[in-house]
This record gives C-alpha cells, structure tokens and sequence, in this order.
C-alpha cells in the first residue's frame, strides 16, 4: 500500500490536501478500505470550506455596509429619526432624493439615503390631528340592549323538575294472577303499569303516574286485595324537629301561630321518650311539600320560645306494621289482614280481649311474647338481612369515592409525576411521626410479650397446683385402701 501525504498546507484553504495527494487519488484507481475512507472525508472537508468560505464573505460585505451606515450617522443624526428610510444599495443605482451625503455624483458601491415623503406622512398623521377640548357628556340614561330573540340564553332556561315515580304496590296472597291481571285492565291500560313476581303469592306493581297508582288503589280496595304499599313521595310532607319547645304547649297553638306567619304548616306532634313514653321538649312539624326548605330552617322563635330547627334523626330499624305486625311497611299504608299483638288473633289489638296476665303469643314465631318484641328470631334475621344492605352499600359509596380521587390524580402529567416522585423528600415533621409511629408499636409489642408472659407463668403455677392435688388425691387413696385392708380391731 503506497503512503499518503496528509501535511496540511500553509495556505488559508484551510484542511485541503495537497495538489500531489489529490493526484495521487485520482490516478490510482485500486484503493485500500482505509484510503477510501480517507479519500471521503477530505471531500466531506473540501465542501464544508467552501460553504463556511462563502459565509465569511457574506458576513464580511454586511458588516462592511453596518459601518458605513455608523458613520453616516455620526456626521448627520437627523437621517436615523422616524419616518427617514434608508436603503442601503451594494451595485450601480441611480439616486432618487438625497438628503444627506456629500454633494457630487455618486460612485458604485456607495451608501444612497432617500426619504418617501408619502410613507411618512402615514406614519406622522396622529401628530398633525388635533385633540379635543371638551368633555365628553356622561350618559346616565343608557340605551335598552335590543333583544335578540333568535338566540335562546342557556342559562334562562331551567331544567324540568323530575317527578318521581309512585311507590310500588305489594299484593300478598294472589290466587289467580290472570283475575288480578283482567281486574286492572277493565279500569285502566296495561301500558301505565308493570307486574313483577316476587313469589308464587307476592306480585309487585310499578305505576308510570299518580293516575294509574289512584286507580290500582281503588281497584285492590274494592276488590278486596290484601295488598300494602309505601308514603307516596310526591305528596310526602316536610317534617323537622323543633327543639327548646316546652311540652306543654299545645299542637293546636304551634299551628296557628305558624299559619299566621305564612307557613303552609300541616301537623304538629310532641315527642315522646323510647323507653318510658315521658313528653319531651321537642315538637315534631310537618309542612306541605311545596314549602320554602329555608324559609321552614329560619324559624327562630315559637309561642316566645328560642327554638332550633333541625332535620329529624333517621333510623336503621326495620318499620313494623302495627296491623299486620309484618315488617318493611307501616300501618297508614297498609291493607293486609289485621292481626293482634298479644294473641295473634285475626283480630286489631284494640278489639283483643285478652288480659295481661296471659301468656302472649308471638305471630311470626309463636313464642310467648309480643309481635313487637325485637328479641324475637325473625325480627333478628330481618335487622341483620338490612344492616348488611346498609354496609355494603356504603362500602360501595367509598369505594367508588376512592376510585374517583384516584383518578383525578392519575391526570397529572407523567413529568409532573416523576418531578413530585423525585422531589419528595422525608421532612423532620414526618421523621419524626414514623418513628413515633415506630415507638408505639414497639410499646404495644413489649405490653403484648409482657401479658403473655404473665400468663404463662399463671399457667405454670397452675399445673404446679395441679400436680400437687393429684399427689394428695395419690395419697389419700393409698390411705383409704390401707384402711379398708387392715380395718383397725375394736
């Protein structure tokens, strides 16, 4: 393989190779890889010059034609004020206007200045307009804004209340569906109403409207149905509690002291203790449904009593029938088979003649004991069928809170995430709370080894006490065979 000459030369072409070396590679066709290589990167260099080459150039000519434009400026500052154009020609032109310069032809090459009258005075026409002197007038009367009525504002329009929809009818003890089904339909459509099964006796009405639940009503009613229903939300009134009401007060003196005050109020009730029926200070109201919730909250004063209005306490038992003594429904919604407390007798509990000191007997277990009694096994089963709705549904409730909260914090940016992962560092408050944390725990540890110690060692003086009994029981059986072998002669 033949040597190349890589000298650089002295020249300002800069990285080129030398004439001989260029030759050199022309001519010899057969290269080596390495000389092949070298041959492309010197063409890569030759090009690179020549590009940077003619930058230099470039930036030489502007830079020449910035000084010049420099000292014009400094023998004659009025050319750089606004509205002055200044045209900086590199080739042969020929001057239109000169208003600075040195007098005489101009030559090729030379910086030529000229002023277009037109364009300044565009830009110089907000000086020569004159101001005005006057006031303006305030107007205090402003002008109705035209209405436009092919735009309909969004936030006018209200949305429809919905309605909810009539509570469901349970009818109990169905014999026939087919008769049931023909007695609704003589009366009404069967599209305003939907059965559902709940058993081989149970069916379960669903009415679309108000007018198809009356009607269904009147319908079992009249035919003689053992159905039962719930409150009708529709017509559901307001209560609240009133509390600091004193006891004595009568029902009749709340209500028309509200009426007088402008309160659709309905109903007024004292409120009695859970265990010993005692009057208390606090007066169940009830308002119509149409009332202002507010205004009924605002309530500060009755009959010249400082009360506090507040929403009424609910409750997770299961309501009991005091008709049927089922459970699920009350007595103002129901239509079922009457059935008494005390002797289970198909029978009201007032109409039983039953006397205290007989035994009662239970509807639904037939133990000796009231309907009522909470004790009872089947009202066990049915609280604890509904307190494990109550649970899960509220498990579900925080469930899904956390599922939300977990996605709002998924929408941050990955950036955003990895800065806060990297940023987080442990601070001396949560140092500090860990190793609290850390020191609790070792303390319930130690009281935890501590019981458990104890209580080994009771059991081991327990079976130290034990062994000792045996040992006398060992004894005095020993002592008892002897006696009986060798009876003592009298």
């Amino acid at each position: 393989m033949m040597s190349v000459n890589n000298t650089v030369t002295n020249t300002p072409n800069e990285y080129i190779l030398s004439q001989q070396n260029q030759a050199l590679f022309q001519e010899n066709c057969q290269r080596s890889q390495n000389e092949q290589q070298l041959y492309i990167q010197w063409q890569y260099a030759v090009n690179g010059w020549q590009s940077a080459n003619n930058e230099i150039i470039r930036l030489n000519s502007l830079m020449s034609d910035l000084q010049k434009q420099i000292d014009d400026l400094r023998i004659n500052p009025s050319i750089g004020r606004p509205g002055t154009s200044i045209q900086v020609s590199t080739g042969s032109a020929t001057p239109k206007s000169s208003r600075a310069g040195s007098p005489g032809p101009k030559k090729n090459g030379d910086t030529e200045y000229h002023t277009d009258e037109e364009e300044l005075a565009r830009e110089t026409e907000w000086v020569r307009a004159k101001t005005k002197t006057k006031k303006r007038k305030l107007n205090t009367t402003p002008s109705p804004a035209t209405p436009n009525n092919n735009k309909v504002n969004k936030f006018i329009v209200e949305k429809a209340k919905k309605e909810p929809l009539p509570p469901p009818i349970m009818v109990d003890d169905v014999k026939s569906y087919e008769s049931l089904y023909q007695d609704m339909v003589s009366r009404i459509k069967d599209t305003v109403f939907q059965t559902k099964i709940i058993n081989d006796k149970t069916i379960k009405i669903n009415c679309i409207n108000s007018e198809a639940y009356r009607a269904i009503i009147e319908i079992l009613s009249s035919r003689g149905y053992s159905y039962h229903s719930y409150e009708n939300k529709q017509t559901r009134l307001i209560r609240v509690m009133a509390k600091n009401l004193h006891h004595t007060c009568r029902p009749e003196g709340i209500i028309k002291e509200l009426a007088s005050k402008g309160y659709k109020i309905n109903a007024a009730v004292n409120k009695l203790a859970w265990k010993n029926k005692t009057p208390l200070n606090m007066f169940m109201l009830f308002f119509e449904n149409d009332e202002n919730i507010e205004k009924i909250y605002g309530i500060k004063s009755i009959l010249g009593c400082k009360v506090e209005i507040v929403p009424i306490k609910g409750t997770n038992l299961v309501p009991q029938c005091k008709r049927c003594q089922s459970y699920g429904h009350t007595i103002k919604y129901c239509c079922k088979q009457a059935r008494c407390v005390k002797c289970a007798g198909k029978h009201l509990t007032e109409e039983c003649r039953k006397s205290d000191k007989q035994e009662p007997k239970c509807v639904h277990c037939g133990e000796n004991h009231p309907a009522n009694y909470r004790g009872c096994v089947v009202a066990k089963e049915i609280q604890k069928i509904r307190n494990n709705k109550i649970q899960k549904n509220y498990n579900n409730k925080t469930i899904n809170a956390n599922n939300n909260n977990k996605n709002i914090g998924n929408k941050q940016t990955p950036a955003v995430q990895t800065e806060n992962i990297k940023t987080k560092k442990p601070t001396y408050a949560t140092i500090l709370e860990t190793n609290k944390e850390k020191g609790m725990d070792n303390k319930q540890n130690d009281n935890i080894n501590q019981t458990l110690q104890l209580i080994l060692n009771k059991i081991t003086k327990l079976e130290k006490s034990v062994s000792n009994l045996n040992e006398r029981v060992n004894k005095i059986e020993s002592s008892i065979k002897k006696t009986t072998l060798n009876p003592k002669k009298t």
